[in-house]
């Protein structure tokens, strides 16, 4: 139980740093793994995109896709179960949310708009988004997933973090 509440604790936190301190045990043991893989939802430091946004828009063929297909697609690559088709819809609804979406759907069809193609193609980053991820509002921008170092860090670029437009 305490372990239980330890881990709850780390979701609900303001602040991402305690989501590598909970790992698999005898009693949880794919707790880790489940917390390695919300870190993941993090915007990552090269295109603000989470896994899920990324393996959705890398799913999407030229031609478009239905939202349920799209669903199947992106399901198929996780390790384990991680996402349900509403978690999923809701992702893929902020991606085609705003003035400069990333997906287009039309008639339950999702196409790539030429921004979805860039930020996918390393050209662009994701517009800023605001939303959260357990106890974090990620609206400012200060916590990215680092794939090189594998986990969350607060993020300070060099440059504006702003999207290149298409």
């Amino acid at each position: 139980m305490d372990q239980a509440a330890d881990a709850w604790a780390a979701f609900r936190s303001p602040t991402p740093e305690r989501l590598g301190t909970v790992v698999n045990s005898p009693e949880l043991r794919f707790l880790g793994d489940g917390f390695d893989r919300l870190a993941r939802e993090y915007p990552w430091t090269r295109d603000r995109l989470s896994l899920t946004e990324r393996r959705a828009l890398a799913a999407t063929p030229p031609e478009g896709i239905s939202r349920f297909e799209l669903f199947v697609r992106v399901n198929r690559r996780e390790t384990r179960p991680y996402l349900g088709d509403t978690s999923f819809f809701a992702i893929l609804a902020g991606l085609t949310a705003g003035d400069e979406p990333l997906l287009a759907v039309d008639d339950d069809r999702a196409r790539l708009t030429p921004l979805g193609r860039a930020v996918l193609a390393g050209e662009a980053q994701r517009p800023s988004l605001d939303r959260w991820l357990g106890g974090v509002n990620l609206i400012d921008d200060a916590w990215r997933f680092d794939d090189a170092r594998e986990r969350v860090v607060r993020y300070s670029p060099t440059v504006s973090p702003t999207a290149t437009r298409v």
